[in-house]
Order: structure tokens, then sequence, then C-alpha cells
């Protein structure tokens, strides 16, 4: 997992709202124009593996090295190309777009993900006593906040409040039928544009 891998291997906040961390020199050095079957060895030589294709997508994968994020990366996900063969999906390496399928001879680049260590993943949280739909017009609901199924506000119950503790803001969040947000939602920047 993360915490056992080379310090190549970054979390960022979108890698972590998908729970991995990434790197695109997981032992060392950046490998472009190499094949699925490379690729995936290569991953597993650091103890990591392929992205899926969602999390490249969900741009786990961005930022982490060797000028991929423009160039095709090989993802794990099995798919069969034009001709019938079997291959996998290779996509850009910033957002996953411009995602095809590549035989065994084609050639993409390399980003490798791993999972988070059990100690640092998201804790689970009690769900809120209502959700968003029967909140006040106060909670909004954003790109941002949608892609961690939540809506957020800052007045929940009309006013702006600052300088409070942990256990007012909680009060304040649960008479408006909410709850505190997570460090991942927030992270995820669900509650940025949502006022005060």
């Amino acid at each position: 997992c993360c915490s056992e891998l080379p310090q190549a291997f970054k979390t960022t906040e979108d890698s972590f709202i998908v729970g991995v961390c990434a790197a695109s020199q997981p032992t060392g050095s950046c490998l472009a124009d190499v094949t699925s079957s490379a690729a995936a060895a290569e991953c597993a030589s650091a103890g990591a593996r392929l992205c899926t294709l969602a999390e490249v997508e969900a741009r786990a994968t961005k930022d982490s090295g060797c000028g991929f994020d423009g160039q095709m990366i090989w993802t794990q996900d099995e798919c069969t190309a034009a001709d019938g063969a079997a291959g996998y999906t290779a996509a850009k390496g910033s957002d996953g777009s411009g995602a095809e399928c590549r035989g065994e001879s084609d050639v993409a680049s390399v980003r490798c993900c791993a999972d988070m260590c059990p100690e640092t993943e998201p804790v689970e949280l009690a769900p809120s006593d209502k959700c968003c739909s029967q909140l006040p017009n106060a909670f909004k609901t954003t790109d941002a906040s949608a892609t961690v199924n939540v809506c957020a506000a800052s007045k929940p119950t009309g006013s702006c409040l600052a300088d409070i503790t942990s256990a007012t803001a909680a009060a304040e969040c649960s008479a408006a039928g909410a709850r505190l947000c997570s460090l991942g939602e927030l992270q995820a920047k669900a509650t940025s544009g949502t006022g005060c």
C-alpha cells in the first residue's frame, strides 16, 4: 500500500478521493513507449499496479511526473480492439481523455497506482439526518461536491459562524439535519464556493 512504497508515489487531492497514490517513476526511471505487459511488470516490481481507467479519469495520476500528463498511459482495463484482438485501454495521463483500446504490440507510457494503507483510508461517517434535497436552500451541490456525493453549506441555519469549537460546529450542522464534512470531502473542494 502507499506508505510502504518509494517516495515517487504521491497522494494528491484527486488521488485521495479514489483512495490511491500514483507514480510515473515507480522504480526510478520514466518509461515511455512500452507494451502493456512491460508496463504492468514495471508497476508490479515496485509493489504497485497499473491504474484503472476510472482512477485516471478521476485525475489520480495527474502531475505524477515524467511529463506524462499529455501522453497516453496504460491502464489495467481490458478491452477488445477493432480487429477483435484482446488488449488494454490507454488514456491521457492527466484525465483519462482519449481512451482507446491498444493491442499487446502497441506502446504507451507507464504510470502506476497503489491503494492507500488501511490507516489512511477515509473514516466512515455517520449519515446526516436529512439528504440534500431535504435541506435548506443554503446547501448547494457543485461539480466538486457531486464527485463525493454531498452538498455543502457555510450557513446551515442562516448565519456565518467563525471561531467556534468543534462541538458547536457539529451541533450547528446537526440542527440543520446535516453533519460536519470529512477531510476527504474538504480535500475534494466540496465546500468551495459555499459562502461566508
